[in-house]
């Protein structure tokens, strides 16, 4: 049975908050999840990014997050993790 995460993708440091609702297979590679939450923001993928969770990190400077899944990095229900876009800019623009 495919299992699916719904997930919150918010950008807290703005007023009014900016978030979206996705829906992904729980098996999707972690560089998948990046393309979804680029196209939910209506971002151009120009920048570095990283995700991380449970000390890890994948992405720039971290894990290949084409090697582990949206199930690997959230395997609990309520676990949250963070994602990072724009890594080594000087100024995280989106």
């Amino acid at each position: 049975m495919e299992t699916v995460h719904q997930l919150r993708v918010s950008m807290p440091d703005i007023e009014p908050v900016v978030w979206r609702r996705i829906h992904v297979y729980s098996h999707t590679p972690l560089s998948g999840l990046h393309a979804v939450i680029q196209v939910a923001m209506g971002w151009d993928d120009a920048h570095l990014y990283e995700f991380g969770a449970q000390w890890e990190t994948y992405g720039h400077n971290g894990r290949e997050p084409s090697a582990y899944t949206v199930a690997q990095m959230l395997p609990e229900v309520g676990r949250g993790a963070g994602y990072v876009y724009g890594v080594g800019d000087q100024r995280n623009s989106q």
